[in-house]
């Protein structure tokens, strides 16, 4: 019987604005547990989930912008010490406008996930962006990791590849109605 390198797998990352300026970076990282060092191979009853949340800013009246999600990743890390990457590579923008009634923002957000694989593949499926109704976005991810031969596993180190994945987006418009003047003059 073989011994599984990745018993259970589950990251959770959240990713935040860090600045108030609109070329802000955000950022966010997380390693896996409960991971068995012995052969490149995937246990088939492991759980692999991976949740995290976006939290979109908000934008000042009248304003638009974009919020790069570049430096955004999560790594795997299992106990042999090998590491592997999942970059979100994208953008959330927002249009702020207003009439005699109301406030509307649209945001999107879009991102391209991209996976680094210095020794251990790591693939990108099921992609989904949930709009909860709120500011915070649930993002969610199934990951799979590959199966890898050992003997090669400098190789790999040495000729790391980045595989593009299918892009996704959410937009969510927000509307704000805007309280009546009761008329009163002091």
């Amino acid at each position: 019987m073989a011994d599984y390198l990745y018993d259970e797998i589950q990251l959770f990352v959240t990713v935040v604005n860090v600045s108030s300026d609109p070329a802000a970076i955000y950022g966010g990282s997380a390693l896996g547990g409960n991971l068995a060092p012995s052969e490149f191979l995937l246990n088939p009853k492991a759980q692999q989930v991976t949740q995290g949340t976006i939290s979109i800013p908000n934008a000042e009246l009248g304003a638009q912008g974009e919020f790069s999600l570049e430096d955004t990743l999560w790594e795997v890390t299992p106990k042999n010490g090998q590491t592997s990457r999942v970059v979100l590579i994208g953008t959330v923008t927002y249009v702020t406008v207003e009439d005699t009634s109301e406030t509307t923002t649209t945001q999107t957000i879009n991102v391209t996930p991209q996976v680094s694989e210095p020794q251990i593949p790591i693939s990108l499926a099921n992609v989904q962006l949930i709009d909860r109704g709120t500011p915070t976005a649930l993002l969610t991810m199934n990951i799979f990791a590959g199966s890898v031969n050992p003997a090669d596993g400098d190789k790999k180190a040495d000729q790391a590849a980045v595989n593009n994945q299918e892009s996704f987006s959410m937009k969510r418009v927000i509307t704000q109605k805007k309280e009546k003047d009761t008329g009163d003059k002091a």
